[in-house]
């Protein structure tokens, strides 16, 4: 138990970290790491939370200091989140753990493709912005509403859904748009966690060592938003994700 409690406690911290620097909330670290615990897929995801919202929380408290969220875009879009975050929390209970591993590491390989591409992305997006703005803008909602059940369903906040929607659809700079998104999850993490507690999913002690590391780990990580090498950092993480991704899958083949 307390070698349970002081590995997620560090686990909690590179959450925080990374979820603050990328904004794509630290549910991405803590759900692998809550697997080899052998907890079902609803508690998981749950207890996770409970770290992203203090990411959210902490993160947003000191981006909002530095005049970095743009609260216009992160209200509409969090106020859609609301629906289907609660829809994730009740679905959560109904999912196998073979079939969220198999499903988690689809969204770990997405995100890993998108760190990896982002810049060409970005670099061909450039080239059609303006003869396609009233369309890309057509498209928030529906991929919100997706976000919103992410974030719920796999505990993961939903941030990444909402950082390239931020970058790729409303042309927002990487340095607003994770700060903007930190602010977007705490509309979709704390409407899920609300669920998710109605419905007595939780385990509250782990998901309490994980917010308080990742409330600290936020800390770090606005802090380093300025300072780290982006290409070196998201490369690494790119690497990790796609290592995870695997292991999942090959989990859901025995």
């Amino acid at each position: 138990m307390i070698e349970s409690i002081i590995f997620l406690f560090f686990i909690g911290i590179i959450a925080g970290i990374l979820g603050a620097l990328i904004g794509i909330g630290g549910g991405i670290i803590t759900i692998p790491a809550l697997t080899l615990l052998g907890l079902p897929p609803y508690v998981m995801s749950s207890s996770s939370l409970i770290g992203v919202v203090a990411t959210s929380i902490s993160s947003t408290i000191t981006y909002s200091k530095k005049k970095l969220i743009d609260y216009t875009t992160g209200y509409k879009i969090g106020i859609i989140t609301i629906p289907t975050s609660i829809l994730g929390a009740f679905l959560a209970r109904e999912i196998s753990l073979i079939d969220f591993k198999f499903y988690f590491a689809i969204i770990l390989l997405t995100v890993a493709i998108y760190i990896v591409f982002k810049d060409k992305i970005l670099l061909k997006n450039k080239d059609n912005l303006e003869n396609t703005k009233d369309k890309r803008r057509l498209m928030i909602y529906p991929i919100a509403i997706i976000g919103g059940l992410i974030s719920s369903l796999f505990g993961i906040g939903g941030g990444i859904v909402f950082v390239p929607l931020l970058i790729l659809i409303l042309d927002t700079k990487m340095k607003i748009a994770s700060p903007t998104s930190q602010f977007i999850l705490l509309f979709s993490s704390v409407t899920g966690l609300t669920t998710h507690m109605i419905l007595g999913h939780p385990d509250y002690i782990y998901g309490i060592i994980l917010a308080i590391g990742s409330a600290i780990g936020a800390q770090f990580g606005v802090r380093l938003l300025t300072k780290v090498k982006e290409t070196t950092l998201t490369l690494t993480f790119a690497i990790f994700l796609i290592i995870i991704a695997i292991k999942f899958f090959l989990e859901t083949k025995v």
